[in-house]
């Protein structure tokens, strides 16, 4: 099925630069389609990138904590040797990437930005095809 759109301002790219561009000139007024084809709204550093790598090494990190703890670590405190299920934390990072795309949603539908998912070409100077 094909659409015909006619819009103020098209943005391709979801990531940081996109969505805050789409977000910024919906609250302005203009008429905004945001077109993204890659990883999702956010981008690479919410999906896949940043934001789970560090979600992944702050549980490492507590992991590290207990860890030293267990081995008789400092301050008289002492624990279990832990253990990891990789799974729950693997879902526990998808959780915080999810509750940002969620985030990043909301912000763009309370902008009124039209968001298509698709691959952008232009096929002239002011007719972009998705």
């Amino acid at each position: 099925m094909t659409q015909t759109l006619k819009t103020k301002v098209l943005i391709i790219g979801a990531g940081t630069g996109g969505y805050v561009a789409g977000i910024r000139c919906g609250q302005l007024g203009l008429d905004t389609v945001l077109v993204d084809g890659g990883d999702g709204l956010g981008g690479t550093c919410l999906n896949v990138g940043c934001i789970p790598s560090k979600a992944i090494i702050h549980a490492a990190n507590k992991f590290e904590t207990v860890s030293k703890a267990a081995d008789g670590g400092t301050l008289g405190i002492t624990a279990a040797a832990p253990a990891i299920d990789l799974t729950q934390t693997v879902a526990w990072k998808d959780g915080i990437v999810r509750k940002l795309n969620n985030g990043v949603a909301a912000l763009l539908k309370k902008a009124k930005v039209k968001v298509i998912n698709g691959w952008a070409t232009f096929a002239d100077a002011k007719t972009c095809t998705v």
